[in-house]
């Protein structure tokens, strides 16, 4: 369960960054009809607030890969 956790975190990143788009299109289609510019201003905000967030989350992911990497390379050259 706790394997692999930088690869989880990078794929979870992923899927957190598509729902966030998605939602953002669908308020965007939501504010469309009481806002002309709804949809484009749902666009935007939806993925630039998904981008941020699953940036911040895949570089995490992909430090404990890079530190696990890192691990496995000094515990083989001291055996």
């Amino acid at each position: 369960m706790y394997e692999n956790a930088g690869e989880k975190l990078k794929f979870l990143a992923k899927i957190i960054f598509a729902l966030t788009f998605i939602v953002g299109v669908i308020s965007g289609y939501l504010l469309v009809k009481s806002i002309i510019l709804g949809l484009i201003i749902g666009v935007f905000i939806g993925g630039i607030f998904g981008w941020l967030n699953s940036i911040l989350l895949y570089a995490f992911g992909e430090l404990c890969t890079n530190v696990k990497s890192i691990k496995e390379t000094i515990t083989d050259e001291d055996d």
